[in-house]
């Protein structure tokens, strides 16, 4: 695997579960994915539900709805890539 198959099945699960493209940001001095990525070479993305614009606010809240999507899109990303490893391992 490498980080564009993270990448590809990510935004994959995004469309099937939300019903549309994701929102691309960059962040990168504020999420710990930095020191991952930089110090242990681990291939890093960060996919955060809800609305970004409540996040750290005094009234930030994540509805149900993006609880149990978000669930369904790291199943999806998990099921994904395993399936890649093992079609990967019969060959």
């Amino acid at each position: 695997m490498n980080g564009n198959d993270l990448i590809n099945v990510l935004r994959e699960g995004i469309k099937v579960f939300y019903g549309h493209d994701p929102i691309v940001t960059l962040a990168p001095g504020a999420l710990d994915a930095r020191i991952l990525r930089n110090v242990l070479g681990v291939k890093t993305a960060v996919f955060e539900p809800g609305n970004g614009e409540l996040a750290h606010s005094d009234n930030e809240y994540i509805e149900v709805n993006d609880v149990l999507n978000s669930t369904k899109v790291y199943m999806y990303i998990i099921n994904k890539l395993l399936s890649k490893k093992e079609k990967s391992r019969e060959t």
